[in-house]
């Protein structure tokens, strides 16, 4: 899944007309390495959609309240991304390896 800035927003590290891939998502928001390198939720109405794939082995975990998160198996564990951000190096590999094997998916 591929998705563009819709219009230029002040400190949030995406540029405007730059295709970024989406590396998960939830009801609201689309999971974007921004152009610091992080892995970023962002609400889905900044972006116009132009690719919607989302690979057959990504994993969907509902919530209680209609909520859902889905992401690539590797990263899909509760406090992933809370390990990402804590510089665990495990997660900083896994990261690394779902973004490529999604990179060769999309043709990014």
């Amino acid at each position: 899944m591929k998705v563009r800035l819709r219009e230029p927003l002040e400190h949030q590290r995406l540029s405007l007309g730059v295709e970024y891939l989406v590396v998960g998502l939830d009801q609201v928001s689309y999971r974007l390495l921004n152009d610091g390198g992080e892995p970023i939720l962002y609400d889905k109405s900044l972006f116009e959609v132009l690719e919607t794939t989302i690979p057959a082995d990504w994993v969907t975990i509902n919530g209680n309240d209609g909520d859902y998160y889905t992401d690539p198996a590797e990263l899909a564990a509760p406090g992933f991304y809370e390990r990402w951000h804590d510089r665990d190096p495990l997660a900083r590999a896994q990261f690394l390896h779902a973004f490529e094997r999604l990179k060769k998916l999309s043709f990014y």
